[in-house]
């Protein structure tokens, strides 16, 4: 299921906002560590996202040609599962 094809622009919306907020509150969190490692953590976590998220939109706003891409990747479970545990490591 793709959100833009069910839900139209509002909901592509909400999901890109929904992003924005989850790397807004793991650059938060960066800042408020005390030791560090932590930082480095979320700051590798972030770029995973950023480039999963990257990945994923590139093709379709014409940033990315749509042949030859990496969307194969994106589509399986593993990214998901990185991106579940990854974020739970932080929680």
């Amino acid at each position: 299921m793709q959100i833009g094809e069910e839900f139209g622009f509002v909901g592509a919306s909400v999901l890109l906002l929904l992003y924005f907020i989850l790397i807004h509150r793991l650059v938060l969190i960066a800042l408020e560590c005390k030791d560090r490692a932590g930082p480095y953590l979320i700051v590798g976590i972030i770029s995973m996202l950023l480039y999963q998220i990257f990945v994923n939109i590139g093709p379709f706003i014409g940033l990315m040609p749509l042949t030859g891409s990496h969307f194969h990747l994106s589509v399986s479970v593993v990214p998901l599962l990185c991106s579940t545990c990854s974020v739970w490591v932080l929680s």
